[in-house]
C-alpha cells in the first residue's frame, strides 16, 4: 500500500516481518534503530543490529526536555543525512522518534515500525509527530511523513488486553467516521483478524488524509474523541485508547445537544461495541481541569473550534463551533454524567 500525499512526501505502507524487512534495507542503506526498551526482552533479533539505542519512553517523559539525550546520541554516533533513523515502538514512541528525525540536521529519513495495535492502525500513519508540553499533549510537533511504514502484526501477540483496548478504540473511531463496514465486522467477529482490520483502518485514515494532509479542516475528522479525550487522559491517567473512547461519547453527547446529531442509535452502538471490547465508560467527578485543558486544544481557532461529527454510522462531517459555547457545553454535559 502506498500512501502519496503530495509531491515531496510520500509513505510506502508495507506488511511485512520487520526483521527482514531491517535485514534488506541495511544492505543498501545505513540505519540508526532507535528502539523502545521494553521490546528487547520479547524479541532477541534486536540485539543482532550493531547501530540500535534503546530508549525508554514513556508518556511522562515525552516532553522537549528528554529529547537532548536522543540529539546527544545522534551527535555522538555521527548520524547524518546518509543515515535512515528507523522508530521500533508504539504511536507515543513513534510520534516522539518522529519529531526528533523531523528537526535532525533539518529532516533525516525515517521509517516507522509500530508494535502496538494504536500504532499500527492509526498512530503511526499520517505524519504527525509531536512532544507533550506544560501537561498538554503534543503541543510542540510537525509533519514528516516517515519513507516507510512497516506494519508487523507479529508484534500484537506480546501485547497485554489494555494495549489491544487502545487499538480497537481508534479502529472503532474510524469505522463511526467513514467505513460501516469496520463496524458490521466488529460486531460480526469472535475472533479477530488483526491484518484485515488494521487495512481496513488504514484505508480510512489514508483517504482522509489525501484530501487534507495538513490539518486545514477535513482531516480534523480524526480528531473526533480527541477533544474531551486528550483531555481526559492527562487529568484521569487513563489510557489512551480508554481515554478515546470516552471522548468519543461525551463528544457524542456534547454534539447531540448542540445540533441534534448523531442520533442515539450511534452512540447505542458505541456503547455496544464498549461492552464488547471492554472499553468501559468512565464517570467523572466535577472537575474544571479537565475543562481547563479544552482552551488549549490544537482544533481550536481564534473565538471558535473545529469539531467533528458523526451524522450516522459512517457519515461523519467537521462544523465549526463557537469555542465558548462548545466548552460551556461539554462542562454541562460532564457535570450531568458525572458521579
Amino acid at each position: 500500500m502506498k500512501l502519496l500525499i503530495n509531491r515531496k512526501y510520500t509513505s510506502n505502507i508495507i506488511f511485512d516481518n520487520a526483521n527482514d524487512f531491517l535485514k534488506r534495507i541495511i544492505k543498501s542503506n545505513n540505519i540508526f534503530i532507535i528502539c523502545d526498551i521494553n521490546l528487547r526482552k520479547y524479541y532477541k533479533w534486536l540485539n543482532g543490529y550493531k547501530k540500535i539505542f534503546f530508549y525508554e519512553s514513556t508518556e511522562e517523559n515525552k516532553n522537549f526536555e528528554s529529547l537532548v539525550e536522543i540529539f546527544n546520541i545522534l551527535f555522538n554516533e555521527k548520524i547524518d543525512r546518509s543515515y535512515f533513523i528507523v522508530a521500533i515502538g508504539g504511536g507515543s514512541f513513534t510520534d516522539k522518534i518522529g519529531f526528533v528525525a523531523s528537526t535532525w540536521m533539518r529532516g533525516i529519513n525515517l521509517i516507522y515500525i509500530p508494535t502496538t495495535l494504536l500504532a499500527m492502525a492509526d498512530a503511526a500513519i499520517g505524519g504527525k509527530t509531536g512532544v507533550n508540553f506544560n501537561n498538554i499533549k503534543n503541543l510542540i510537533g510537525t509533519y514528516y511523513f516517515p519513507r516507510y511504514i512497516v506494519i508487523d502484526t507479529n508484534f500484537v501477540n506480546t501485547l497485554p488486553n489494555s494495549m489491544i483496548i487502545d487499538g480497537m478504540a481508534e479502529i472503532i473511531k474510524h469505522g463511526l467516521l467513514k467505513e460501516k463496514s469496520i463496524i458490521k465486522y466488529l460486531f460480526r467477529i469472535n475472533k479477530v483478524n488483526y491484518k484485515t482490520l488494521i487495512k481496513k483502518s488504514i484505508k480510512v485514515k489514508i483517504d482522509i488524509i489525501k484530501k487534507d494532509p495538513y490539518e486545514n479542516k477535513n482531516r480534523y475528522l480524526l480528531n473526533f474523541g480527541h477533544t474531551i479525550g486528550h483531555a481526559i487522559e492527562t487529568t484521569h491517567n487513563l489510557h489512551h485508547g480508554l481515554a478515546i473512547f470516552n471522548g468519543m461519547y461525551y463528544e457524542m453527547l456534547v454534539s447531540e445537544k448542540l445540533i441534534g446529531y448523531p442520533k442515539f442509535q450511534v452512540i447505542n452502538i458505541l456503547l455496544k461495541l464498549g461492552e464488547k471490547f471492554n472499553l468501559k465508560i468512565i464517570k467523572f467527578d466535577k472537575d474544571n481541569t479537565l475543562i481547563d485543558k479544552l482552551y488549549f486544544d490544537k482544533k481550536g481557532v481564534e473565538d471558535h473550534i473545529y469539531v467533528p461529527i458523526i451524522k450516522e454510522t459512517g457519515n461523519s462531517e467537521v462544523i465549526k463551533i463557537n469555542k465558548d459555547k462548545y466548552i460551556k457545553t461539554v462542562k454541562t454535559i460532564i457535570n450531568q454524567n458525572g458521579n
